[in-house]
Formats: C-alpha cells, sequence, structure tokens
C-alpha cells in the first residue's frame, strides 16, 4: 500500500515539476522575451533558445517522459494482476524511456 502511495506521490511531484518547466519553455516564446510570437518561433531565435536554454528542455524531456510513462505504469498495474506480465511491463517501460531519453538528448544536443 505504502509503494503505491509512493508512486502516485511520484506522479504528482513530476506533475508540478512539468507545470513549472513547461511554463518556462513557454515564457521563452513570448513578449517581452521577445519581440512579437511569430520572431520567437523564427529560426534564430529557436536556434538561440537551444544554446541558452538547451537545460529546460532535457528537463522537460525528462520529467515528460517519467511522467508519461509512470502513468502507463500505474494504468497496467490496476488493470494487471500477473506479477509476471508486471514484470515485462515495468521492463519495457524503463527500456522505452531509455531509448526515448537517448534519443531526446541526441536531437537537443544535436541543435544546442
Amino acid at each position: 500500500m505504502f509503494r503505491e502511495s509512493l508512486w502516485s506521490l511520484i506522479q504528482y511531484l513530476t506533475a508540478a515539476l512539468l507545470l513549472v518547466v513547461l511554463g518556462i519553455h513557454i515564457l521563452t516564446h513570448i513578449p517581452p522575451f521577445v519581440e512579437t510570437y511569430h520572431e520567437g518561433l523564427s529560426l534564430e531565435s529557436v536556434r538561440t533558445n537551444y544554446r541558452e536554454l538547451g537545460w529546460v528542455l532535457l528537463i522537460l524531456l525528462y520529467v515528460a517522459l517519467f511522467h508519461g510513462l509512470n502513468g502507463i505504469r500505474g494504468l497496467a498495474h490496476e488493470i494487471i494482476r500477473n506479477t509476471r506480465i508486471l514484470t515485462i511491463v515495468n521492463t519495457a517501460l524503463v527500456l522505452l524511456f531509455i531509448i526515448l531519453a537517448a534519443y531526446g538528448t541526441y536531437t537537443i544536443m544535436k541543435w544546442a
């Protein structure tokens, strides 16, 4: 029981962190950080944001991935009762996290 409530607490904490980091990310694309919204989406502005705020994108990537995959894990634990299948699901989600995080990190670092 404690273990599942701990995962729920982690889910709430990642949701709050996701809101903060997503807010920072969105704020970099609106005035007063840029003159107009369209300027914020220009290639030069995006490249500058990648160079200066690439760490925000990395945190956003990791937190969003963890939050989403942890939500899928929570659903699987409510639906599936077989521990062997749950172990397979957990392993698959960890591998999926590693693969997607590596690909996302590569993409962000390529532009930064």
